[in-house]
């Protein structure tokens, strides 16, 4: 099974108000924080099927979860005010610069930017990131089974978040070893 599947006709509206879960324009320096495929990168420890690794060159620690086609990856920082959430897929090739996204974690809606839309993981894998300082996005990802999420200028896609609690905390253990 893969970690996405795209959506018949995109998400449904729901009722209840969107959050923010982005940084403003004003903290686009932040995205220095974001991991580049020139970082030095060191395996942590596997968690519930996600893998926990550290980037010594930024200081911070990132669980990814992949297939053959699909990528997921959380990202903590040093700034306890900042993470990053990045999806990517062999299958896609991404325009260049921001795009509008809309997130639905087991049901509540976030909406926001991806930003470095281009930036690619090793083997092939291509898609964005975005910079979070919401903590009710992060609680919801930590317990989620599963995420849609709706970029701007692509396919809906569903996925599969399950383990992210403990991906999550391995991350944070990591974390404290800076």
């Amino acid at each position: 099974m893969t970690l996405t599947k795209t959506l018949m006709t995109g998400l449904a509206a729901t009722a209840v108000s969107v959050s923010s879960l982005f940084l403003s324009p004003a903290h686009a320096a932040d995205t220095d924080v974001l991991p580049t495929t020139s970082d030095t990168i060191e395996f942590y420890r596997t968690a519930s099927g996600w893998i926990v690794y550290k980037n010594v060159t930024r200081q911070s620690c990132f669980a990814t979860k992949k297939d053959d086609t699909q990528a997921i990856q959380m990202g903590l920082t040093k700034n306890q005010n900042v993470g990053y959430l990045g999806g990517f897929s062999t299958e896609y090739n991404p325009d260049n610069g921001a795009q509008f996204v809309k997130f639905e974690v087991d049901g509540r809606p976030f909406t926001g930017t991806a930003v470095d839309v281009s930036r690619s993981l090793n083997e092939g894998f291509k898609g964005a990131y975005v910079l979070v300082n919401n903590p009710n996005f992060v609680d919801s990802v930590r317990y989620s089974y599963e995420m849609a999420v709706h970029l701007e200028k692509s396919t809906n896609v569903i996925m599969n978040t399950s383990g992210a609690y403990y991906a999550i905390y391995e991350a944070e253990q990591c974390m404290n070893e800076f």
